[in-house]
């Protein structure tokens, strides 16, 4: 991704900015690159302008963090905010960071919610998983770990580091063929039930289990043969 253009309003401004009331705010200096981590619309406008030196060794992560941070205090573009994270997200990878948990990695290291980081980085780092598209994770948290042995299938995640999409998609197709039976069972329990009460209020008669049933009608004096009796 290339470079953030600087924005030739803001040098302007902060120009005239010094000449009223000095340097407020001093740009931030690498130690060991010597480049400025915040404050480049700053040494646009004056190269004197103050700094002030930050010692982040060799860790380029370290960097990256220092830069975001700071710049919470400004607006920040879409495309700056997609560079800075993208490069945190790489060097998380190249760490040895799963794809599933960059994003929820980088929410340790951000003041942002993964929803926010989750929109501004590249999608190779939204594989396998992300926060709209945990399905596997959420049926494995629903079914019990005794009701997956049961059924036989795992979900477990965790034993799963290069899980796939294509992977996530063939277990939850497997939850459904294995629920399917399950699901139909219910729904014909219900259709038959559906039934019976229509029956009941056909035929005008109450099953001796419902003893407290009443209609809900206005002044109503069938009482339980009412058609619209409720239990």
């Amino acid at each position: 991704m290339s470079a953030v253009v600087p924005d030739k309003e803001t040098i302007n401004l902060l120009r005239l900015s010094k000449d009223q009331v000095k340097s407020i705010y001093p740009a931030l200096i690498d130690k060991e690159t010597k480049k400025v981590l915040d404050g480049k619309h700053r040494k646009y406008a004056d190269p004197a302008w103050p700094e002030k030196i930050v010692d982040c060794g060799n860790d380029d992560l370290k960097r990256e963090l220092v830069t975001i941070h700071a710049n919470i205090r400004r607006p920040v573009s879409e495309e700056e905010k997609k560079m800075r994270f993208n490069r945190v997200a790489q060097i998380l990878v190249n760490r040895g960071v799963e794809l599933g948990q960059i994003v929820a990695e980088m929410a340790k290291l951000l003041p942002y919610k993964e929803r926010t980081i989750y929109k501004y980085v590249s999608k190779e780092f939204k594989l396998p998983t992300g926060p709209k598209t945990k399905m596997a994770e959420i049926a494995r948290r629903a079914i019990s770990e005794d009701d997956r042995e049961e059924m036989g299938f795992d979900l477990t995640l965790e034993d799963k580091p290069k899980l796939t999409v294509k992977m996530v998609k063939k277990q939850q197709e497997e939850i459904r063929q294995k629920l399917k039976p399950v699901v139909e069972k219910f729904r014909q329990i219900k259709k038959d039930a559906e039934n019976e009460a229509k029956a009941m209020q056909i035929s005008g008669e109450m099953p001796s289990q419902y003893p407290f049933a009443e209609c809900l009608c206005p002044k109503c004096t069938k009482k339980n043969l009412c058609p619209k009796v409720v239990v």
